[in-house]
């Protein structure tokens, strides 16, 4: 390096060299001030993305609640038809929602041992809407486990990939939810019935904004969940293969 160079006190760089080695720190200079800019943008974008969904969220609760009901309860078709559409766009405003939250401003995580049972039973209850109106049913295979790591960001690793695995089934196709654990190791899997992925999709499935149903999705689901386990220690890897489903496998710390 020039700079080590004059302080050593060796031979003067020329100045061709000289001007190099500034241009070379001011690019570095230019690179680091971005980053910074970059982070703080989305720092606010996270305060303000924040800010709104706690403002959305209790009317999205009553309209998917009520649209619920008017669903179960309504015995003319169109009409029902009607109430399954409004639950079916407040559950995806919601996830929406989520979804951006989760990458702009992630969650701290305070870790304690908790019950990966219990962190799949939240998920599934915020997951609730989204699986009546795509006629998804879930399967739960028994099975306990403790992991080491945050609920409330656990429980939205679990909503990103059962949220994932119901948008890539048919209706009256199941999603298998399974736990279980190892010496030092707590794991999850989330299995679908649906497609499947290609090597080309799947290689590419974690990136952020990456999706296969533009116009119905953000592509943040996956990448936030897999920011979520590696911030844990743990890793998340996804099993496909085309027209035979996918089965997302989440490895965290336990006991």
């Amino acid at each position: 390096m020039i700079l080590r160079a004059m302080v050593d006190h060796e031979e003067p760089p020329a100045p061709e060299a000289l001007r190099a080695e500034v241009e070379r720190l001011r690019a570095a200079l230019q690179r680091a001030e971005a980053r910074a800019e970059h982070a703080e943008r989305l720092a606010a974008l996270g305060r303000l993305l924040a800010g709104l969904v706690h403002e959305l969220n209790n009317p999205l609760t009553a309209v998917t609640m009520y649209a619920d009901a008017l669903a179960s309860r309504n015995h003319d078709p169109s009409e029902r038809e009607k109430a399954l559409a409004i639950l079916e766009a407040g559950a995806r405003l919601q996830r929406l929602a989520r979804e951006l939250v989760g990458f702009a401003r992630p969650a701290a995580a305070t870790s304690s041992m908790i019950d990966l049972g219990e962190v799949v039973a939240d998920a599934l209850a915020l997951c609730r809407p989204e699986l009546k109106t795509a006629g998804v049913t879930i399967e739960r295979t028994p099975g306990t486990a403790q992991a080491l790591g945050s609920r409330e960001s656990l429980v939205q690793v679990v909503f990103a990939l059962v949220s994932n695995a119901t948008q890539a089934s048919a209706s009256g196709a199941r999603v298998r939810v399974t736990v279980g654990a190892a010496p030092g190791e707590a794991w999850l899997t989330v299995a679908d019935q649906g497609c499947g992925m290609d090597d080309a999709v799947r290689a590419r499935a974690f990136e952020a904004f990456f999706t296969t149903r533009p116009g119905e999705a953000l592509g943040l689901g996956l990448s936030t969940a897999k920011a979520i386990v590696e911030r844990h220690g743990g890793r998340i890897t996804l099993q496909s293969a085309v027209g035979r489903g996918t089965t997302a496998v989440v490895v965290l710390p336990g006991r």
